[in-house]
């Protein structure tokens, strides 16, 4: 046996490290720590070994409420004088003291922060300014035929709209006026750049899209623009 490997207590090793610290040789599990498999009364059961190991050294079973606990938070550690039994609430008061969760009580560490893409256009929408001049979302998925959608909450409700409309209506500081689009001056269906985009009726809407022949650019030639469009949609595509 290798000079770092000792046995902690009869079945179980771990290897000696620098620190003090004895690593179980016991894989671990993905939340890092060691599990045994026991047969208790003719049933197989999943124990931590650091816990297995802590009972041993006290000589009794650990209450079911209580925690075997690490001084030197390496979760796969087993060296017996690293171990403690503690309630949830001092282990989380010690998890806290050394500042690995922010709040008493908590019984996970803490996540970092994600990083916010873009700039936020109006509240709750971020976006990332492209080369040529549009504005995509950083925040919402595009549906299949390029539109964004947000979820908003309205009388306890969530009802999904187009997030170029949304932005247009916050600049226009009213609701787009009912049968009329948010459309856009240019050629991407995502975009929200607030000079993009203007209002207008459906037959308006209609006229720019083949101007601008977005059907055959960005479809084949089955689909078609109709003018009879969904108030909520800009430049609408059946199938004929």
């Amino acid at each position: 046996m290798d000079d770092n490997i000792v046995e902690v207590i009869p079945g179980i090793c771990g290897e000696v490290q620098p620190t003090g610290c004895i690593i179980s040789t016991i894989t671990k599990s993905s939340r890092g720590y060691a599990n045994k498999r026991l047969s208790i009364n003719c049933e197989w059961k999943t124990f931590t070994v650091h816990r297995l190991v802590l009972e041993h050294s006290v000589g009794l079973r650990l209450r079911p409420e209580y925690f075997a606990c690490h001084t030197c938070d390496v979760r796969n550690c087993i060296n017996p004088n690293h171990l403690w039994e503690g309630s949830r609430r001092e282990n989380s008061q010690n998890r806290l003291k050394k500042g690995r969760i922010k709040d008493i009580g908590s019984t996970s560490a803490p996540k970092p922060q994600k990083q916010l893409r873009g700039q936020e256009i109006i509240p709750g929408i971020r976006i990332q300014i492209q080369p040529n001049g549009c504005i995509n979302f950083s925040t919402l998925a595009k549906r299949s035929d390029g539109y964004a959608i947000k979820g908003t909450k309205i009388n306890g409700k969530t009802k999904s709209f187009y997030g170029h409309r949304l932005v247009r209506e916050h600049k226009l500081g009213r609701p787009v006026k009912p049968g009329y689009f948010a459309c856009h001056s240019c050629y991407d269906r995502g975009c929200i750049n607030r000079d993009h985009l203007w209002e207008g009726t459906p037959a308006d809407n209609s006229r720019d899209a083949k101007q601008k022949k977005t059907a055959f650019l960005s479809f084949p030639a089955r689909y078609v623009l109709t003018a009879n469009s969904n108030p909520n949609r800009c430049g609408r595509f059946a199938i004929f």
